[in-house]
């Protein structure tokens, strides 16, 4: 019974972890897309996702990529990585974030 248990424990935090790390990845996302959304703004978008990442992440979303694309009208951030895995040898399923938000334009 108590192995049982354990596994169960296990299983429910392993799920919360890849969650955080889920929610790292999307709210490092929409801060890089923002910082460079903003009107007249001099930051990359994959410059600020990295930096928030970096102060985010804490070894729960690990090797983690950002990409960024920008058109006339909107912003995409695309972060992917991979939890941290409480149990050796398990990879568990990537994560991808991305997120599109419209820029910012002076319209006298």
């Amino acid at each position: 019974m108590i192995p049982t248990v354990f596994v169960i424990v296990f299983l429910i935090i392993q799920v919360g972890i890849w969650a955080h790390a889920r929610s790292i990845a999307v709210h490092s996302a929409r801060e890089g897309a923002t910082a460079a959304a903003t009107y007249q703004s001099n930051r990359s978008s994959t410059e600020a996702t990295t930096a928030a990442l970096a102060e985010n992440a804490d070894g729960v979303l690990r090797d983690y990529t950002v990409t960024s694309s920008q058109t006339d009208q909107t912003i995409t951030v695309t972060v992917r990585g991979r939890a941290l895995s409480l149990i050796p040898l398990y990879e568990l399923p990537a994560i991808e974030q991305t997120v599109t938000i419209p820029t910012e334009h002076y319209v006298p």
